[in-house]
């Protein structure tokens, strides 16, 4: 895997103002020899009040070398630090090319599409890695409904993992199904504001259309922790399950008809997940 060091990557952005090294260039985050033969990418900064009258600051890249890969993450991590007095903002990151993904993965002796996200969603969601990570880029807000691209198969694990949690507050992340189209509708902050065609699970309890039905699933998902891997199953003939470290934790709702996409919703601690077939099970149907 090829890595593309971002050229800003150590520079320092006050609180007030973009702030560069005492020469006025950015400083390079590595050496004239390690940089020879990089790719190259332009980037631009700007600094803008948004709606609720706070300072921004945006950064976007550009790549026009067509031999850099259409496929690729960002990773990003910040700090907040005291210099002189005054609050610096660091952030780092690194670019990834992916390789080419094989687009199936062998289950029970049968090859299935894997699962990925649906490019709608909620308006805090970004996606990466070919759609199969979801992620909020601002961890103080939610409104971070996903949704699969493919209608989920009976006796199909519909499984992501938690790899970016937040402290910010004490509850985490939803999941389940539904059988509204994506692509045509209102997508809400909160999935379980939907009056129909919706199951979802929340801390230890099971909705539908926003209704409770189970009260106790026997674990609490609030509790889980970055690594964890939660997932659901519509097991044949229709009976709703969810997983929690590739544990199954017994049934919920009945009657669950085909044609449903699977849901997770990014909220509270949950920042980011990806799916992931660690645990992937398909039975054969009968």
């Amino acid at each position: 895997m090829t890595t593309i060091l971002i050229a800003l990557a150590s520079a320092l952005l006050a609180v007030a103002a973009p702030v560069a090294s005492a020469s006025g260039k950015v400083p390079s985050i590595c050496s004239s020899t390690e940089a020879d033969g990089m790719h190259t990418m332009r980037f631009q900064m700007g600094r803008r009040r948004n709606e609720t009258g706070h300072w921004i600051t945006a950064i976007s890249a550009i790549k026009d070398n067509k031999e850099i890969s259409d496929s690729m993450d960002l990773e990003m991590i910040n700090q907040v630090t005291e210099c002189h007095g005054r609050k610096v903002f660091h952030v780092k990151g690194v670019f990834h090319e992916n390789p080419t993904e094989d687009p199936a993965v062998a289950i029970d002796g049968r090859s299935i599409e894997k699962l990925r996200f649906h490019e709608v969603g909620g308006k805090n969601t970004y996606f990466v890695n070919n759609y199969r990570t979801a992620f909020r880029p601002n961890d103080g807000e939610n409104n971070g409904v996903v949704f699969t691209k493919e209608h989920l198969k009976w006796n199909q694990l519909f499984e992501v993992q938690i790899e970016r949690p937040t402290t910010k507050f004490p509850y985490g992340l939803g999941i389940g199904i539904t059988t509204n189209n994506p692509n045509e509708l209102a997508i809400p902050d909160h999935m379980n504001t939907l009056k129909a065609g919706t199951w979802m699970y929340y801390d230890r309890r099971q909705f539908h259309n926003s209704t409770l039905i189970i009260k106790d699933i026997g674990r609490n998902i609030d509790e889980l922790q970055r690594g964890d891997q939660i997932g659901i199953m519509i097991k044949d003939p229709g009976v709703l399950h969810i997983f929690i470290n590739g544990n199954d934790m017994g049934p919920g709702s009945k009657g669950i008809p085909a044609g449903v996409h699977g849901v997770v919703e990014l909220r509270g601690k949950t920042v980011q997940v990806s799916i992931i077939e660690k645990h992937a099970k398909l039975l054969p149907t009968t």
